[in-house]
């Protein structure tokens, strides 16, 4: 009877052992997920843009889940009607970037219809028998299907849905249970809020930087770069941009038509222009274009978008407009480059409506 009694204390001690190790390592798992909930909260305001967001929190996700090795996150294009690989840990991403998955060739929207998270076993054998052969191929050969078991959850931004989470573990086939699911759908929560406050700082940034209409650098913006360029010592040119008459295309076509007119502009001189010039909508119908090069090449391209223009005209309407040059082989003073074009350009304006007469 003693012995029985000592053994049933040993046993229950043990329990409580083992109980207070298991609460012990729960405790440590929730003030490490709410640290780095914490870390990624301080980081928001550091990521450049919205993948650098969705690297960071795959590779905490990918530390805070027991058994992931590796792991994605697809991102769901609307206009595209495909998912997108935007972030990945343990694949070579510039090879995923080249896989786009139809939604519907998801397992979690074949399980789940995307609404909740689920463990694949053995992904390969789904992705076999539901992918296209040309995605299954650019998997394999991405060795993104050396995987004995995922786990992948849905992400949705103001109840839309927006993308996939997966981790993967290339090893066992019951890496994951039931708990982890749990866990993973505490911390998609938290990655759809920094979503979300990511996607509201960049477009407070680009409210802030570019003209809503064109998508071109404010005047704000434009001069706080101009500054930064003159600094640097490099030949740079100017091209100050005024269109012709465009208060009679408002007056006489409407401001809709005023818009579309800006709009064809713009897109002339994007077309023109590559990574060594900056493009700004300086006011309501002025442009400045500072080009890295000679002010020679710099009136050649301007000449081209006018020839362009003259040809294609915008619902019957032809964009015209003058233009003044400087370069900092004139002065390397921002304020006095912009006065040299402004002054040529509006010569060139009058010389064009005398023509016109």
């Amino acid at each position: 009877m003693e012995i029985a009694a000592a053994i049933i204390a040993i046993l229950f001690a043990i329990y409580l052992i083992v109980n207070n190790m298991k609460l012990k390592s729960e405790y440590q798992r929730t003030e490490k997920i709410k640290n780095t909930l914490i870390d990624v909260a301080k980081e928001i305001e550091d990521f450049k843009s919205i993948d650098d967001l969705y690297q960071r929190i795959l590779e905490y996700t990918i530390d805070l889940i027991e058994n992931a090795q590796r792991g994605s996150i697809l991102i769901y294009d609307r206009n595209k009607n495909h998912m997108e690989y935007k972030a990945a840990v343990g694949f070579d991403i510039e090879s995923l970037k080249n896989v786009h998955l139809r939604k519907e060739e998801l397992y979690l929207y074949r399980t789940t219809k995307l609404k909740e998270p689920s463990i694949i076993k053995n992904p390969r054998v789904f992705d076999d028998e539901h992918l296209s052969k040309k995605s299954f191929k650019k998997l394999v050969e991405s060795n993104a299907l050396d995987i004995k078991c995922t786990i992948s959850a849905p992400i949705y931004i103001d109840g839309d849905f927006y993308g996939v989470i997966n981790l993967d573990n290339n090893i066992r086939e019951d890496a994951f249970n039931k708990r982890d699911i749990i866990l993973l759908k505490y911390i998609v929560i938290q990655l759809e809020a920094a979503i979300k406050i990511v996607k509201l700082m960049n477009e407070l940034k680009f409210i802030s930087s570019y003209d809503h209409l064109t998508g071109l650098l404010n005047r704000r913006k434009f001069e706080e770069l101009l500054n930064d360029l003159l600094s640097t010592g490099e030949t740079l040119s100017i091209c100050l941009i005024d269109l012709d008459d465009f208060k009679y295309i408002n007056d006489t076509f409407g401001h809709k038509k005023g818009d579309e007119a800006l709009k064809h502009f713009t897109n002339a001189i994007r077309k023109q222009f590559d990574d060594n010039a900056y493009i700004c909508r300086y006011a309501g119908d002025e442009f400045v274009i500072v080009f890295k090069g000679s002010k020679k090449i710099l009136r050649e391209k301007i000449d081209e978008i006018k020839e362009f223009l003259d040809t294609n005209p915008v619902d019957g309407i032809n964009v015209k407009f003058s233009a003044g040059y400087s370069s900092t082989f004139e002065t390397r003073n921002a304020d006095k480059l912009i006065t040299i074009a402004d002054n040529e350009m509006y010569e060139q304006k009058k010389k064009n409506k005398l023509e016109v007469r």
